[in-house]
């Protein structure tokens, strides 16, 4: 069984006994292939700090984003963000928990968590948490393409809480999609996103602290 798939289920079993007012689509992979859809309750998001840009030269991440006034981004995030906020918001009809596992040592692993390491001012490569990806179901990437780009990596917690630890707005995270091309390129889609200014931190002003 896949290691992530047990501890999930594990997690549910030992918080089933919650009132959970949450769940969200729980995907399983054989390579490319989705070979299971179900659900995972959990009890809160904690947006743990990282509701805000970060731009990483060394590594070619950036999430700024070139403007607030109509820009799409910053619309998809701040409705996301509001509801996820004020309402009692079952976020299953619009992302899917990919079973794909960061904890793993590889080129692509490393870079992320030395990303994450940077936006969350963690020291040491250990103390990065294991890390999955919230990913929009293909419907609203049908709808609109800038949702291909868009991942939340998150901390699955033992007590069914879900931190967030990195919001990937161009898909710089892991595989740098380009949606224009239909290709993979880190290098070109950073450079497109460079020069980007505005933090995504204004979707919080309104925000009790």
């Amino acid at each position: 069984m896949n290691i992530l798939q047990s501890r999930l289920d594990k997690i549910e079993a030992n918080n089933i006994g919650n009132q959970f007012k949450h769940e969200i689509n729980k995907i399983t992979r054989r390579g490319s292939k989705v070979i299971d859809l179900s659900p995972f309750h959990f009890e809160k998001f904690i947006f743990n700090g990282n509701l805000h840009s970060n731009k990483i030269p060394e590594e070619k991440f950036t999430n700024y984003i070139k403007s607030y006034e109509g820009n799409t981004y910053y619309t998809i995030l701040k409705q996301l963000f509001d509801k996820l906020y004020y309402d009692n918001y079952n976020i299953f009809n619009d992302f899917q928990l990919e079973e794909n596992n960061y904890s793993e040592i590889s080129k692509e692993t490393l870079r992320l968590k030395r990303i994450i390491m940077e936006t969350n001012n963690i020291k040491n490569i250990e103390d990065v948490p294991i890390i999955n990806e919230l990913i929009p179901v293909k419907r609203l990437k049908d709808k609109e393409k800038r949702y291909k780009g868009i991942r939340l990596f998150v901390n699955i917690r033992e007590d069914g809480y879900i931190e967030l630890y990195l919001i990937d707005l161009y898909h710089l995270g892991i595989d740098a999609y380009n949606v224009a091309t239909q290709n993979y390129n880190l290098s070109r889609n950073y450079r497109s996103n460079e020069n980007c200014k505005k933090c995504i931190s204004k979707i919080a002003d309104d925000y009790k602290q």
